[in-house]
């Protein structure tokens, strides 16, 4: 009876402890990013990522048709070096169930193997039943179990377990290694290198169900692309993949959402966080960050005109001011590429002018650094 008040006590605090510092604290501590989501596809009936009439199919039919996968895939080839920053960051992608999870993988070879695009695709999923997730709830385990190769010989892991093997074939031969499911030991293994590949930014794209959708941490993951209805506590771990500090160049957790899951998410953030959790957890819109740029363009043309009056700033204030405010510039032009929609077009800079000024910018941002150095030094 102790024991059990012991136990429901530390519980308690512990919970207290979760909803006290929640992802709105740790954005305002800058400990983590905000994230951007972005939301590809209204499957009525005619649209973007979606061509495929809808009347009279159910939604798994539509969600599973093989004519939306395969659009979904095209649109991630086509974004993947603008979501990623040209491959300086990598990503996720979630998906509702092993079965969908192994055509998307398919397709993503069988485009590779036809000279449609050169991304490094890895998976790994449970051959046991606790990985599938055929309603997509979005509700994940705390921790999810490696398989046994004893248990998954019995009856309902064979196809998903020979399945599993094939792809892990691909990242024998990819990475020159030999991994496999017919031993636990050396799958074990595979979990753990293929932790460390996407750590190391040799995978470009990892494909999962639920798998490293809690507990895994990488900074150089920016990406989440989800065709999974994720909700609750699953929604906000999922999304926290993405959203781990780690340069100047890093400014947000990129969000891809290929079914609509916006009121889960302004759901998830109210239970989790307050009601207005999302105005700091979620970034701008587009049109709000081109606003900005402009703004930030028309800060920096009041310190620098033009080029050469970059060479003539009377002192190191000065020089720091310009550096400050083109930082800034960056910085919002980091976070605009990864929006699909952006061009240059869209601001009052254009692209000529940005790099001249980065140029600019760089030689002086060295000046300033080793200045401010010696000035740390003299003190």
């Amino acid at each position: 009876m102790a024991k059990a008040a012991v136990k429901q006590t530390t519980k308690d605090l512990f919970d207290d402890c979760l909803h006290k510092y929640t992802i709105v604290d740790a954005i305002k501590d800058e400990n983590v990013l905000r994230f951007n989501v972005e939301y590809v596809g209204k499957y009525t009936k005619k649209d973007s990522v979606n061509e495929v009439d809808v009347e009279g199919i159910d939604t798994k039919e539509l969600f599973d048709s093989p004519q939306r996968l395969d659009k979904i895939v095209d649109y991630i080839i086509a974004q993947h070096d603008r979501k990623t920053q040209s491959k300086s960051f990598t990503a996720m992608f979630c998906v509702s169930s092993v079965a969908t999870l192994i055509k998307y993988y398919e397709l993503f070879k069988d485009k590779k193997e036809s000279g449609q695009h050169q991304l490094k695709i890895a998976t790994i999923f449970s051959y046991a039943a606790n990985e599938e997730d055929m309603d997509a709830n979005g509700l994940l385990p705390d921790q999810i179990d490696l398989p046994k190769v004893a248990e998954a010989s019995a009856g309902y892991g064979m196809h998903t377990r020979d399945k599993l093997e094939a792809f892990i074939g691909d990242y024998n031969e990819m990475f020159a290694c030999n991994y496999t499911t017919k031993d636990s030991q050396s799958f074990y293994n595979y979990y753990n290198d293929i932790s460390k590949k996407v750590r190391d930014r040799k995978v470009d794209i990892l494909l999962v169900v639920n798998m490293f959708l809690t507990g895994f941490d990488s900074q150089p993951l920016n990406t989440l692309y989800v065709d999974k209805n994720l909700k609750h506590h699953g929604l906000i771990q999922a999304l926290s993949r993405t959203n781990r500090i780690l340069n100047e160049q890093k400014s947000q957790g990129n969000i891809i959402c290929f079914r609509n899951i916006k009121k889960a998410t302004d759901d998830a953030l109210t239970l989790f966080s307050n009601k207005n959790a999302k105005e700091t957890v979620l970034m701008p819109s587009y049109q709000e960050f081109i606003k900005l740029f402009n703004r930030a363009y028309g800060g920096l043309l009041a310190v620098a005109p033009d080029l050469e009056s970059i060479d003539e700033l009377k002192d190191e204030e000065a020089e720091f001011d310009f550096v400050t405010k083109f930082r800034e510039l960056m910085r919002l032009r980091n976070i605009l590429t990864s929006f699909a929609d952006f061009s240059f077009a869209a601001v009052k800079m254009d692209e000529q002018d940005f790099e001249d000024y980065k140029s600019k910018y760089l030689d002086i941002y060295d000046k300033v650094k080793t200045n401010t150095k010696k000035k740390t030094l003299s003190c």
